[in-house]
């Protein structure tokens, strides 16, 4: 909630309820009166106000009142404001009252004819509908005002200003937004299953007691509540005007999870009882087919929306009231101030599964309506809206039809998966905690883990699930300790092994982890030791429980891949990652998350190997999966995005590669809480290679310091890579001695830590340079200390070798050291062929490197051999319009030429040789 700059004006505003950490309603009024604290009657008049909205700011202010409203205009306020007729001319100016988040506006004071006049005067017409009226009694002030919130509150009850927004949204678009849907639905099936007792009541009583203090009215509710609730009352306690609707309601339809957890025993205890009512109106006989009402007012905007989304599904997010008499909801549609009027008729089929509904008429507190009220997760069809006229004027007639909405989108599997194997009968705090995971907040996530961390006992062996859960959340955040909690956890798992059951599974998914960290640091040692462990566990584990055991030893494998292909083995990681594909196919629904994760690594496998086609299909597959599963703006969706943005690099097509890093960068922009620091630095790395490689040397520079801006400590290792990239940037700009010192920083903190395949990469770069300055020994020293480290450390690793192999060459050509060049171009070649297919870019390139050598060697015949090879396998995976395509064909025009005249001479010269 907004305050008011606390460097100002301190002296003329009271904050009644401060809400920055408990925001449990709607609306906030906002009074402004010179005489707030003068008299009794001010405080009589706080105290009732507060009766019907908990937080009251007040001002004596003018100025601090209108920075207060001005500062605080977002879509999530609604400001209520009352004023005096004193300040009414100075803060009933356009600029403020025509702010969206300004709802309410009316004058208190006792001379209303006189501010009557002003409002005529001051007001335009089109926002004379936030006026509420000029009032000289309380009573009649709080009546009215009372009236005016209940019909806003019922409009916001499905959403108002948020059909489609992640922030606050009772009802959503499911055809764009279905991964919302599945994440949220799983999250509600847990909390429901969360264990209950009569003790579980207590967390939401002790946060009642903070949200209302110092309001006896609503403290009085509270101790009513504390002391009379019992489950088959949870109905009764929502129907009623009490704390209870409005922070549950407003908790839902934020899906504000700290608070949905307070309520969970609650909801849990609503929805049961609606479901047990369901069941017996099913049992009685319902008819196969009902029809419903809900009449209220909307904006026009949301109307649009609705209109604009026929055939759609929308998602009520909240318990959704409806009524079986439609002149009744008709009567409630009635068209209100710069709202429009409404009336919902949904078709029931009694057959279909869906969110549980029932006649609560025996258990409100307002008997007489016909309410049917629906549980959380209604899912309804947008069958028509039109705009009709009758007796009581305009309205919309939108008809809507319940659906099961699995069904509809197909997720069905992956839903009943996750219930099976992740939540079952009884979930955790543990089971939230990985839900919030999954659904991109990581930052809840880790609230929840540090929460169970809190009320568990020191030495209880769960806590070794916790320490490992916080690690692995965090593994992405190098400046976070992960390996110490994954310490802790082996240890406490060591100590455990008899009151864990599945303490085998538990510990190979946190040496699993180990494994990642290590292989993300280079530890490739460690990294393989821990992942042999993990399996080991893993396979002892199948034995006792082969369903369970299988998506966790899948992941164990794929870490297996990743580290076979980073020791250089790109052959036998590939194998192993089509088996992994090939059991995930098998044991998995066709749309769990690990199916993303495998197809992202083979793409990055095929890339490698020079397979473009086949990494772009493995990465958009990817990609697609991670658009059914994953809601619009996760982490995950950015990385495809990214992921696809380097295949496009990699094929030299660098305009969609562009157009997939920003992609990737904008919803790093719109997501902010969920930016993980590294996958935004990899991002913009990507966007200075496609500007470096486009000839935008200044825009790619300006990419990397963004880049190195995200990464908050010089020792992350990510530093590294950028100042890595920005050494080679740097060379090419001919800024030769700063790229010097940038490498030099590079490899001191690479030999620190041992890292030696960091150390031949940069040794290679430094090679690049040194040819630059033309200094060819220096140059040739650091291609044979890369080639050393190379042979040493992943002597598999042959197109790296031949890398290398390509640049010394180079240098001995610049030497003119023609034999010498063309001994290691086809040392190169041959590595090249063995490891890489046979249309691969890099053996274009060394066939036209030795078609040059041999150029000037004057083999001509050769030459063209060579050139011609270069050519045709270049057009296999470039354009003919490429630069590089055109320039081998250059070369084999030149050497064309040259053969030519050689041709020519020799013809010549056996023209002229006598006849023997």
């Amino acid at each position: 909630m907004a305050t008011a700059d606390p460097d100002e004006n301190q002296k003329n505003v009271r904050i009644i309820q401060s809400t920055d950490d408990l925001d449990f309603d709607d609306f906030t009024l906002v009074w402004l009166d010179a005489q707030l604290d003068s008299n009794e009657d001010c405080l009589e008049t706080k105290k009732r106000l507060r009766e019907i909205l908990n937080t009251l700011y007040t001002f004596t202010d003018v100025e601090a009142c209108r920075a207060f409203l001005v500062n605080g205009n977002s879509d999530n306020n609604h400001f209520c404001v009352i004023v005096s007729g004193t300040f009414s001319l100075d803060l009933l100016v356009p600029t403020v009252v025509d702010l969206s988040s300004v709802i309410i506006v009316t004058i208190y004071c006792f001379n209303s004819s006189k501010h009557m006049d002003i409002i005529d005067q001051t007001l335009e017409k089109s926002i004379h509908h936030k006026f509420l009226g000029v009032f000289t009694g309380l009573e009649e002030l709080l009546t009215t005002l009372n009236g005016r919130i209940s019909l806003l509150r019922t409009s916001l009850s499905i959403g108002k200003s948020s059909m489609f927004s992640k922030s606050n949204s009772s009802m959503k678009d499911l055809s764009q937004e279905n991964a919302i849907f599945l994440w949220f639905h799983l999250l509600m099936y847990a909390l429901f299953h969360l264990p209950r007792s009569n003790m579980t009541s207590i967390p939401m009583v002790e946060f009642c007691l903070a949200c209302y203090h110092d309001n006896d009215a609503r403290l009085k509710e509270v101790e009513e509540f504390r002391k009379t609730y019992r489950p088959d009352q949870a109905l009764k306690w929502y129907t009623r005007d009490s704390f209870v609707y409005r922070i549950v309601n407003r908790a839902l339809r934020t899906q504000n999870i700290d608070t949905i957890f307070v309520f969970a025993s609650f909801i849990g205890d609503l929805h049961d009882q609606l479901r047990s009512l369901h069941q017996e109106f099913l049992d009685y006989g319902a008819a196969p087919l009902l029809t419903v009402y809900r009449g209220q007012q909307m904006q026009i905007d949301e109307v649009r929306k609705i209109v604009s989304n026929i055939g759609g599904l929308v998602s009520m997010n909240t318990f959704f009231s409806t009524s079986c008499d439609r002149a009744l909801s008709r009567i409630l549609a009635q068209a209100g101030p710069g709202l429009a009027s409404v009336l919902y008729e949904i078709t029931l089929d009694t057959n279909v599964s869906a969110a549980p509904f029932s006649s609560v008429n025996d258990h409100t507190n307002f008997q007489g309506e016909l309410e049917i009220l629906f549980s959380v997760d209604a899912i309804f069809r947008v069958e028509s809206a039109t705009e009709e006229t009758d007796e009581h004027g305009q309205v919309w007639l939108i008809k809507l039809c319940l659906v099961d909405e699995r069904t509809e989108q197909k997720l069905t599997n992956l839903i009943d998966h996750f219930k099976r194997k992740r939540i079952g009968e009884n979930s955790t705090i543990l089971t939230i905690s990985s839900l919030l995971e999954y659904m991109g907040d990581v930052k809840g996530a880790n609230r929840f883990l540090l929460l169970l961390h809190k009320v568990l006992p020191e030495n209880d062996p769960l806590q070794a699930i916790v320490y490992g859960q916080i690690g692995s959340l965090n593994i992405y955040d190098k400046t976070f300790p992960s390996e110490l909690f994954f310490e802790d956890a082996l240890n406490i798992y060591d100590s455990a092994e008899s009151l864990l059951p599945n303490r085998d599974m538990l510990m190979a998914t946190t040496l699993t982890n180990i494994a990642f960290l290590a292989m993300c640091n280079g530890d490739y040692e460690k990294a393989g030791e821990s992942i042999v462990r993990a399996i080991e566990l893993q396979r002892n584990y199948l034995l006792i429980d082969k369903e369970n055991a299988y998506e966790y030893t899948l992941t164990s494998f794929i870490n297996a891949s990743a580290i076979l292909f980073k020791l250089g083995d790109a052959s036998r990681a590939l194998k192993q990652y089509e088996i992994v594909l090939s059991l995930c196919n098998s044991f998995l629904p066709p749309t769990h998350p690990i199916l993303t994760v495998v197809h992202e690594h083979l793409g990055v496998v095929h890339s490698h190997i020079g397979n473009s086609s086949e990494a772009i299909q493995h990465h958009e597959q990817s990609h697609k999966l991670r658009m059914q599963i994953y809601p619009d703006g996760h982490q995950e969706l950015a990385r495809s995005h990214a992921n696809l943005g380097w295949r496009y690099v990699d094929s030299c097509n660098y305009d969609a590669a562009r157009q997939q890093f920003e992609c990737a960068l904008s919803m790093h922009g719109k997501f902010q809480a969920w930016t993980n620091s590294s996958a935004l630095a990899n991002t913009l790395s990507g966007l200075a290679t496609v500007s470096r490689r486009q000839g935008k040397l200044d825009d790619a520079l300006n990419y990397l310091k963004q880049a190195s801006s995200m990464i908050s400590s010089k020792e992350h290792p990510d530093v590294d890579q950028i100042d890595l990239q920005m050494g080679r940037l740097l060379i090419d700009m001919n800024r030769h001695i700063e790229a010097e010192e940038v490498l030099k920083r590079v490899r001191d903190k690479s030999i620190k830590l041992d890292n030696k395949l960091d150390v031949a990469e940069i040794q290679l770069v430094f090679g690049q340079l040194y040819c630059r300055m033309k200094k060819p020994d220096q140059a040739l020293q650091c291609f044979d200390r890369a080639l050393e480290i190379r042979q040493e450390v992943t002597p598999t690793a042959l197109p790296a070798i031949a890398k290398i192999l390509h640049e010394m060459a180079a240098v001995y050509f610049d030497q003119q050291q023609y034999q010498m060049a063309l001994d290691h171009l086809r040392q190169c070649l041959a590595f090249e062929l063995k490891s890489l297919p046979k249309t691969h870019i890099d053996i274009a390139q060394s066939h036209n490197s030795i078609a040059s050598v041999l150029w000037y060697l004057k083999d001509y015949v050769q030459a063209s051999q060579e050139a011609q090879f270069a050519v045709q396998i270049a057009l296999h995976s470039l354009e003919a319009s490429d630069p590089l395509v055109i320039k081998f064909k250059q070369l084999l025009t030149s050497i064309s030429h040259c053969l030519e005249s050689e041709n020519e001479k020799k013809m010549d010269e056996n023209k002229s040789m006598p006849l023997s």
